[in-house]
Order: structure tokens, then sequence, then C-alpha cells
């Protein structure tokens, strides 16, 4: 939905299989799949995201706040 509103999107999975079946559902969307644990957000650029959402719950969602916390923009 994000795409199809002009966003630049960035999904990001640990699991690369999961990353294979999203650019098969997503093949006509304008995004960018990145291999990388949600929790520490490697491979992520500090305050380079101004929205975050996830489906799923992290292990350890302080560890994973605090990772967040340099790579969201505030406004």
């Amino acid at each position: 939905m994000l795409c199809s509103l002009g966003a630049h999107v960035t999904g990001l999975d640990f699991s690369e299989a999961m990353l294979k079946k999203a650019q098969v559902k997503l093949s006509d969307q304008n995004w960018v799949p990145l291999l990388c644990d949600a929790e520490d957000l490697k491979g992520v650029s500090d305050a380079s995201v101004d929205f975050a959402t996830t489906r799923l719950p992290c292990v350890d969602p302080w560890r994973a706040a605090i990772g967040w916390s340099g790579s969201i923009v505030s406004a």
C-alpha cells in the first residue's frame, strides 16, 4: 500500500526465503528488499527512516527500540 502512495519503501527480513516471497508478491511495486534483523537494523543508515511498522513482535523489544532510535527521523 505504501508503495502505491509514492513512499520510498524498504522491506526487511532476516530470512532470504521471506524476502524472495515478498519480491514475487510485490514484483510490480517500487521497493527495496534488505536482508537484515529488525532488532539491530544493520544496513540501515542512521536517521534514514521516517516511519516503521511490523507485523510480528520482536524477541527483545527494548533492544529493538534502542536500535531503531538512531534510524527513525523525528519530526
